[in-house]
Parts: C-alpha cells; structure tokens; sequence
C-alpha cells in the first residue's frame, strides 16, 4: 500500500522530515482514509 501522500502530508504539519514519520501499522486503515488536511 502506497501512503506517501499521507506521509508528505503528516511531515509538512508536525514540520518534520519524511523519514522521521512513522505510520502504526494497525491504523493503516484509517490513515488510507485520510486523504487531504
């Protein structure tokens, strides 16, 4: 499952690198859900 989009978009609010955002894996669901602020 592709979740860079997710990813791009939590490490732009918590103001962070990509790398250092870490997705649970048993939210994985919920965050596929999420697709814009």
């Amino acid at each position: 499952m592709n979740l860079t989009v997710q990813r791009r978009l939590a490490a732009k609010i918590l103001k962070c690198g990509l790398d250092r955002v870490w997705i649970d894996p048993e939210h994985i669901e919920d965050v596929k859900m999420a697709m814009t602020r």
